[in-house]
């Protein structure tokens, strides 16, 4: 069961390499904007 712990988190780790790339983008602004809508809603299931 341990090792599939760090499995599904190797999965998550490319969605976030994902958001970098959205800042070189124009509309970085939007991408942040969601990615904080995004972050929040993780978080609050989180705890």
């Amino acid at each position: 069961m341990i090792s599939s712990s760090p499995t599904p988190a190797f999965h998550v780790k490319p969605t976030f390499q994902t958001i970098p790339v959205a800042h070189h983008d124009p509309r970085r602004r939007v991408s942040i904007g969601t990615g904080e809508r995004k972050a929040r809603s993780t978080n609050q299931r989180w705890r």
